[in-house]
C-alpha cells in the first residue's frame, strides 16, 4: 500500500515539473507586449548558448505585406545613387509591379509578371511553398528564391546592373532555372510541316506552332502588362514608340501623337515564344535548363542598345554587380562580430543607403509617395555614411 508521505511527495514533484516545463515555454505576443519585463530577452540570456539571432528570428514573422494590390512587400534594385530604381516584389511575382495609388506615386517601368506551368500559378503565390527573398552572401543586392509549383521547382534570381551603360534604364536581370518536375503526359498534337508557318497575324507566330509540338518538362511565362502591343525581334521585346502613360498623358493634352521608333522593353534568351495578342514571353523548358530576360525599368533605345543577353553575359553583368557593391563596402569602415546576421545587416543597410540616394540627394524611400527629401531621416542617413567611413559621398 502506499503511503501518504510518497503521494505527497510525488505530488510535488510533479507540481515542480509542470513549473518548470511552463517558465520554458516561449512567452507569446500578448503576454510580451502586456509585461514590463522583456520575456523574450530574459529566455534568450537562460539559453544554453545565450541570446542568439536563430533564438528570436521565429519569435516575430518577417516584414510580408504592404497595402498594395501586389501585397507583398517591393525590393528597390538599382546602380549606386541612380535615379532609376527597378522593384522586385519580394515574393518574386513581379518586377516594376504598380499600386496606383495616391500612397505609391513616383511608380517607374512597366509591369511584368511571372507565371510557372499550364496553370499559370503565380510565382510565389503560396508562401508555404517559397524560400527565400535571400540576397547573395547575405548581403549583396542579388536576390534568389526558390518556389514550388505543380510539382516542379524552380530557382530565379535577379539583381539589377551597374554597368554604366546600364545603370540610367534600370536594367533587371532574371534568370529561371528549372531544378526539378513531375512528368506531365501532355497529348501533342500533330502538326503538319506545311503548317509551321501559318500564324494568325495579331494573335501568335510561327514560333507558338513550335511550342504545342515539342516536348517540354515545363514552362515559364512573362507577362508584360499592356494595353501595347509588344514583339519579339531577334530576342529583343519591342514596344511602341509611347508608353501607355505617355499615350494617356498626350491624349489628355490633345496633342498629336509623337513619330518616335519602337523602344526596347526587353532582352530574352534562349527560345522565348512571344503571344503578342497577351503580351507573353513563354518560354517551355527542360529540366537544368535556364531562361534569361533583362527587363528595362526606362525602355532603351534600340539603335543605341549593344548589350547581347546570353548565359556568359548574364555571369559578367553579375559579378560585375557584385564587385560594385563590395568595392563600396570595401572602401568604409569594417566591422566584425560574433554574429553572422548582424555583420551581413550593416553591410545590407549601407547598399540599401545608396539605393535611396536619387543623384546628390538622400530620399527617404522610393517609388512611393515618400519618394522626396525628408531632412530629419534623410540627415540621419547621411551622418551614418560618415560614420561608417564614406563621408565623401555623404
Amino acid at each position: 500500500m502506499i503511503s501518504r508521505h510518497i503521494i505527497l511527495r510525488v505530488a510535488i514533484l510533479i507540481s515542480i515539473l509542470c513549473a518548470v516545463d511552463c517558465s520554458a515555454q516561449t512567452a507569446t505576443l500578448d503576454q510580451v507586449t502586456e509585461s514590463n519585463q522583456d520575456l523574450w530577452g530574459e529566455a534568450a540570456i537562460k539559453q544554453p548558448g545565450g541570446p542568439t539571432y536563430e533564438y528570436f528570428e521565429k519569435l516575430l514573422p518577417p516584414l510580408r505585406y504592404v497595402d498594395a494590390t501586389f501585397r507583398a512587400y517591393p525590393i528597390v534594385l538599382c546602380a549606386p545613387n541612380n535615379k532609376t530604381k527597378a522593384r522586385l516584389v519580394s515574393d518574386g511575382s513581379s518586377i516594376n509591379a504598380r499600386a496606383r495609388s495616391l500612397t505609391w506615386s513616383h511608380e517607374q517601368g512597366t509591369p511584368a509578371f511571372f507565371y510557372m506551368g499550364d496553370k499559370r500559378e503565380p510565382f510565389g503565390h503560396d508562401l508555404s511553398k517559397l524560400q527565400g527573398p535571400k540576397f547573395l552572401d547575405g548581403y549583396l543586392p542579388i536576390v534568389q528564391l526558390t518556389y514550388s509549383a505543380q510539382g516542379s521547382v524552380w530557382e530565379q534570381e535577379s539583381f539589377c546592373s551597374t554597368d554604366p551603360a546600364l545603370a540610367d534604364h534600370g536594367a533587371l536581370f532574371v534568370k529561371f532555372t528549372l531544378k526539378s518536375a513531375t512528368p506531365i503526359d501532355r497529348p501533342l498534337p500533330k502538326v503538319r510541316p506545311e503548317r509551321i508557318s501559318e500564324a494568325i497575324p495579331g494573335v501568335e507566330n510561327e514560333e507558338n506552332v513550335k511550342l504545342i509540338s515539342q516536348k517540354y518538362d515545363d514552362r515559364v511565362e512573362a507577362w508584360f502588362e499592356g494595353p501595347a502591343l509588344y514583339t519579339l525581334e531577334n530576342g529583343r521585346l519591342m514596344a511602341p514608340a509611347q508608353s501607355p502613360d505617355e499615350s494617356l498623358a498626350a491624349m489628355r493634352a490633345t496633342k498629336p501623337p509623337e513619330k518616335k521608333s519602337g523602344q526596347v522593353l526587353a532582352l530574352a534568351y534562349p527560345g522565348w515564344i512571344t503571344n503578342p495578342g497577351r503580351g507573353a514571353l513563354i518560354a517551355p523548358m527542360k529540366i537544368g535548363q535556364s531562361a534569361y530576360l533583362t527587363i528595362f525599368t526606362k525602355d532603351a533605345d534600340p539603335a543605341n542598345l549593344a548589350l547581347k543577353l546570353t548565359p556568359e553575359e548574364y555571369e559578367k553583368q553579375r559579378a560585375q554587380c557584385a564587385k560594385t557593391w563590395n568595392d563600396i563596402l570595401n572602401a568604409g569602415a569594417k566591422f566584425e562580430t560574433s554574429e553572422s546576421v548582424v555583420n551581413n545587416a550593416w553591410r545590407s543597410e549601407i547598399i540599401m543607403d545608396y539605393m535611396l540616394c536619387s543623384g546628390d540627394e538622400m530620399h527617404y524611400s522610393a517609388c512611393n509617395q515618400y519618394d522626396g527629401i525628408y531632412i530629419g531621416a534623410g540627415g540621419d542617413a547621411i551622418f551614418s555614411r560618415g560614420l561608417y567611413g564614406h563621408p565623401v559621398v555623404a
